[in-house]
């Protein structure tokens, strides 16, 4: 079955941070959808410790596919630590 990936991007995006959200994550996590047979998001978990590892981590690899550079992603993590930290 194909899939409109516009509407379901925008569903995805809403889920994952729903869940993210709801458990309380903060600074960085990695959200897993999947779709089911019939192409309805089904929520798998989240991994709020996600790997950051340049080369080899979901994380960073998902962020260049989004045209996110490894250090955008650190510098917002740095940056929403900051803000929750700082006196």
């Amino acid at each position: 079955m194909l899939i409109d990936p516009k509407p379901l991007a925008a569903q995805a995006r809403q889920l994952a941070l729903d869940a993210y959200h709801t458990l309380g994550c903060r600074d960085a996590a990695r959200v897993d959808l999947r779709c089911d047979p019939s192409g309805v998001l089904q929520f798998m978990e989240v991994n709020p410790l996600p790997g950051l590892h340049h080369i080899r981590s979901d994380l960073p690899l998902m962020g260049h596919l989004g045209g996110v550079t490894y250090t955008e992603i650190i510098a917002q993590i740095v940056e929403s630590a900051w803000q929750r930290y700082k006196c």
